[in-house]
């Protein structure tokens, strides 16, 4: 899946929310692990979730400019 950010004025943000189901009979542990902050200024919350069978999560993607 490919998330295109607008360009932005300086110091606004744009955010996305994404919604993640598992599919499985197995519970997960999702970790996500962005590039720094301060490089890139994209943000991921949260970083770490559990995700149970059959369930689904919503994970927010927040970009600075």
């Amino acid at each position: 899946m490919k998330i295109e950010f607008p360009a932005l004025p300086e110091e606004e943000f744009s955010e996305v929310v994404l919604s993640l189901t598992n599919n499985s009979q197995k519970e997960y542990i999702i970790e996500l692990v962005p590039p720094n902050p301060r490089l890139c200024g994209l943000m991921i919350n949260p970083l770490v979730k559990e995700l149970p069978a059959n369930k689904s999560t919503l994970i927010s993607l927040k970009y600075t400019s």
